[in-house]
């Protein structure tokens, strides 16, 4: 269609899944896969816009790691491995669950939990979710909740 003119146009938006979710981020905790052991205790926030499906990566500072922090990924939709550039696959919310994995630019990042608010809007919106996702987060859920007993014991 763009070559129909030399002005390009702009991708369509779908401007109803923008009001309905707008504002609406989902904050997930994860950890790098890499061939290097320090990698490996990085922990990185990465953030699901569910209004426009971007994607943003955060890592919080940590004391005497010699690492900074900070932004490592500005809000942008991701590609999912193996889509081409005629038919992108971007990551949506089925695709982030607990245990699974994230590619960007060729670093893999792996979800290892989520905050309070994920739980909640999974449960809410179970019936739109694979029941694998909602699996994931109900077995970390209980797995949270068996390590909170165990801390309340004296």
């Amino acid at each position: 269609e763009n070559c129909l003119s030399l002005i390009p146009k702009a991708p369509k938006k779908d401007v109803i899944k923008m009001l309905e979710n707008d504002k609406i981020t989902l904050r997930y905790e994860c950890r790098m896969e890499s061939r290097f052991p320090e990698d490996r205790q990085r922990r990185f926030i990465l953030t699901f816009y569910v209004a426009t499906d971007t994607i943003s990566i955060f890592e919080p500072p940590q004391r005497n790691s010699g690492r900074t922090g900070g932004k490592i990924l500005s809000k942008v939709k991701i590609p999912k491995p193996g889509s081409t550039a005629d038919k992108p696959r971007f990551y949506t919310t089925p695709d982030l669950a607990i245990g699974s994995t994230v590619e960007v630019i060729g670093y893999l990042f792996i979800i290892t939990d989520a905050d309070e608010f994920v739980y909640k809007y999974v449960e809410e919106h179970a019936a739109d979710l694979p029941a694998e996702t909602v699996a994931s987060f109900r077995q970390k859920a209980q797995e949270r909740a068996r390590a909170a007993a165990c801390e309340a014991r004296p």
